[in-house]
């Protein structure tokens, strides 16, 4: 009997820890971050040859996401 009880809490443990978190949806820190990303250049494709990106209208700021 105990045997069963503690492989039901052990199996119930293993199958919660494996369910990805909610993450909250609609939140100010969203609505930003998306406001940055329609302003980076490096997120929308470019019309210029090969694709490159418009080096005239990158800031530094726009690196910092590829280093969060």
């Amino acid at each position: 009997m105990n045997r069963l009880l503690i492989l039901t809490v052990f199996a119930g443990l293993a199958l919660s820890a494996c369910s990805e978190p909610t993450k909250p949806t609609g939140t100010a820190a969203d609505a930003e971050k998306q406001m940055k990303q329609d302003s980076n250049p490096f997120y929308s494709d470019s019309a210029l040859y090969m694709q490159h990106p418009p080096f005239d209208v990158i800031q530094n700021a726009h690196y910092a996401p590829a280093f969060e």
